[in-house]
């Protein structure tokens, strides 16, 4: 009887979880070309808003073990002198960026991406304290999501709207 009683309760309870349903599709605006020196202070101003951008990514070493280097960059790869370098960070993405990046890729050392995410930090915290040697600074965006390869010249960065 106890037992009868307990999932009759637990029947007439509301559900505690909510299904999940898809991401809308985003639309994106067209901002500056990402080679574009003004390009690195619009995307300073743009912080909070979901962006898309084409992102040039390079392996640690053959085996594809992890992210050396990334960098705004179109699908030719190349790394202008005055790159504009980013630290990708996917800490809330479902499925690791690495993942993404192993199985799309083509075999090789670089990669150009598309990526869907946010300027900066998602999760407040100390700030990076300065490296002891002089690498150059590396712009943390926060990844959402995978977009896709570039197949073709990627010139405008993108903001929601």
């Amino acid at each position: 009887m106890i037992s009868f009683f307990f999932a009759v309760s637990l029947a007439s309870e509301p559900a505690l979880l909510t299904p999940m349903t898809p991401t809308p599709a985003l639309t994106f605006s067209d901002g500056p070309v990402w080679s574009d020196p003004g390009a690195l202070v619009w995307l300073e101003g743009s912080q909070r808003a979901m962006l898309r951008l084409p992102v040039v990514v390079e392996f640690s070493d053959e085996h594809r073990l992890g992210v050396g280097k990334a960098w705004l960059g179109d699908h030719a790869g190349n790394a202008p002198e005055a790159a504009v370098l980013l630290k990708l960070e996917d800490g809330q993405m479902g499925v690791a960026l690495l993942d993404h990046l192993r199985k799309h890729c083509p075999p090789g050392l670089r990669c150009a991406v598309v990526i869907e995410g946010m300027w900066g930090r998602a999760l407040s915290g100390p700030p990076a304290l300065p490296s002891a040697d002089a690498e150059p600074k590396r712009h943390p965006v926060t990844v959402r999501r995978f977009a896709g390869l570039q197949d073709a010249p990627a010139g405008k960065l993108g903001i929601s709207k």
